[in-house]
């Protein structure tokens, strides 16, 4: 669940620095901060989020910002980034992972392994990396933005 929870802060974050133009190239900050590839690969991410939550493709100009805000009321009563509901298939996220690029996927995310409690059964985790390049983004963004520093400020911490 942690790991939807990234892919949704990470749409959530390009999709306001975006401001409702789908070319992430025209982004300075983000054309700072990532490669051509790596924007590519943000793209195709963004895609598959906008599709799980109800977002298609010919909508997307026109509606963008009440499907968000849709997707945001129906979690708004959360207490915990845990309790996210998210309706986003395992297999479709592995698929997801199957079509960026290695490098992209570890500027974003990384794999942590723990050992169950009273078992021998080993857990992958996928969370956000700390030291990869999107976290760096959402500092840079947060210097832009209030609401997207307290969001880091509070990923620094945790």
């Amino acid at each position: 669940m942690k790991h939807l929870t990234l892919i949704l802060t990470m749409f959530f974050v390009l999709s306001c620095t975006t401001q409702k133009s789908r070319d992430l190239s025209n982004d300075n900050l983000i054309t700072m901060t990532f490669s051509a590839t790596e924007i590519n690969d943000l793209v195709i991410i963004q895609d598959f989020f906008d599709n799980c939550i109800g977002l298609a493709e010919n909508e997307k100009q026109d509606n963008i910002d009440k499907v968000y805000f849709d997707f945001f009321q129906q979690n708004s009563d959360i207490t915990k980034a845990t309790d996210l509901k998210i309706p986003i298939d395992f297999e479709k996220q592995k698929g997801l992972y199957n079509q960026i690029d290695k490098k992209t996927f570890e500027d974003i995310w990384s794999i942590d392994r723990f050992i169950k409690r009273d078992s021998n059964d080993t857990l992958k985790n996928v969370g956000l990396n700390r030291h990869g390049k999107y976290f760096e983004f959402l500092k840079l963004l947060g210097g832009q933005d209030s609401t997207i520093n307290k969001y880091y400020n509070t990923l620094e911490v945790v």
